[in-house]
């Protein structure tokens, strides 16, 4: 079978969605199929031996900090892809993308009666009041550049966020079949009308290795991340000074927890914290296992984050924030009480007091590791393309 995988994200920037890409192409190649990738700056990313790329046409003007090219569904670009889908000749379009190539990688290979499937990274953008475009303006550009339609609702409170989650929404009722990572994400598309959401999970089987966690005191908690607001790093940055002042309060000794920070330079302020930097993504699993635990403090964000799937695959346990990936990794993870610093501060604490917590979490992580390897996600993907045919 031949897959043709679209992105409209940067592969200059990594980030999970890239990163779930080119793990979902290898899982593909390996299991006998001819992958191509048309994606933009595709050159710049460790694409797996036997997966081919084609890199999307070069956009000069780019939305920062991820480096986002704008591509506008035209008849060039159209012309483009069903130069590209011709020679190709794919079975299936599994488009990891809502933006101007999928729309257009739509438009193209739906009439041929190609199926065209289109796997949501995330359905919680937060844009919020920091982009308030006027909702009737951002409407006739959408439909202007990507061809939407005019079929919006209200999704969220900030226009921006309505704007990105609505285009989400749209490409996802286009899309054939739509695939979600996780049941709680495909439950908030299913409750907007987007119909066929079928969940399939990344390929949770990251090179990683099965280590016991490192010798104690101290318990090093790891937070691995951009430095983006949508990430909540002051949580995590509050919530170790708050479980120190509780340790000391109580006579205990505030030095057997360490709070190990990577994704970006030291924050101004004096917080107990220590800072590695950004770090290459080959370095990240050795990362996590000089660590007891990984820390993730995104709320109402993640679908399925990649960091926590190469945690699982290096036998880390988890402390989440978001009870909602609580629920998708439940027994992997310490608890927390809620959301907000003084619930993560709770994690740490009972951690310090009770380390065994961690050992049964490691099991549990372990077990999660196989959720998904590259032959059930494969399998998964044929199953769909041969029912869609």
């Amino acid at each position: 079978m031949r897959y043709l995988l679209v992105c409209d994200y940067s592969f200059a920037w990594t980030a999970g969605a890239q990163i779930a890409l080119l793990r979902s192409a290898e899982a593909l190649q390996k299991a006998g199929h001819e992958v191509l990738i048309f994606a933009a700056d595709i050159s710049h990313a460790k694409v797996a031996p036997g997966v081919q790329f084609i890199e999307s046409p070069h956009r000069r003007f780019r939305v920062p900090p991820a480096k986002f090219p704008i591509y506008r569904n035209t008849k060039k670009l159209r012309a483009l892809i069903k130069q590209i889908g011709d020679e190709f000749q794919p079975d299936a379009v599994i488009c990891h993308s809502e933006y101007g190539l999928a729309f257009a990688s739509a438009d193209v290979f739906q009439p041929q009666g190609i199926p065209v499937m289109f796997v949501v990274h995330s359905f919680f953008f937060t844009a919020g009041r920091y982009v308030p475009w006027p909702s009737k303006i951002a409407q006739w550009v959408a439909n202007r550049n990507l061809g939407t339609g005019y079929d919006w609702i209200k999704l969220a409170k900030w226009p921006g966020d309505n704007y990105m989650q609505n285009i989400t929404r749209m490409f996802a009722k286009k899309a054939d079949i739509v695939i979600s990572p996780s049941r709680h994400q495909a439950d908030s598309l299913e409750a907007t009308g987007v119909k066929n959401v079928q969940v399939i999970s990344n390929v949770t089987d990251a090179p990683g290795e099965f280590t016991p966690l490192p010798a104690q005191p101290p318990i090093r908690f790891g937070w691995v991340a951009r430095f983006q607001p949508e990430k909540r790093l002051p949580v995590a940055l509050e919530a170790i000074k708050l479980a120190k002042q509780r340790l000391r309060a109580e006579g205990l000794d505030e030095g057997v927890i360490e709070l190990h920070v990577v994704g970006g330079d030291a924050l101004d302020g004096d917080w107990p914290v220590v800072w590695h930097g950004k770090m290459l993504p080959d370095d990240v699993g050795a990362f996590m296992r000089s660590c007891h635990a990984i820390v993730m403090t995104s709320y109402n964000f993640d679908n399925q984050p990649m960091v926590i799937l190469e945690a699982l695959s290096n036998a880390r346990p988890l402390i989440l924030s978001d009870p909602k990936l609580t629920r998708e990794f439940e027994g992997a993870d310490v608890p927390t009480t809620n959301e907000n610093a003084d619930g993560l501060a709770d994690a740490f604490v009972a951690v310090a007091k009770n380390p065994q917590l961690l050992e049964r979490a490691r099991e549990r992580a372990i077990e999660l590791s196989k959720l998904s390897t590259w032959q059930e996600h494969a399998h998964r993907f044929d199953e769909l393309v041969s029912r869609s045919n």
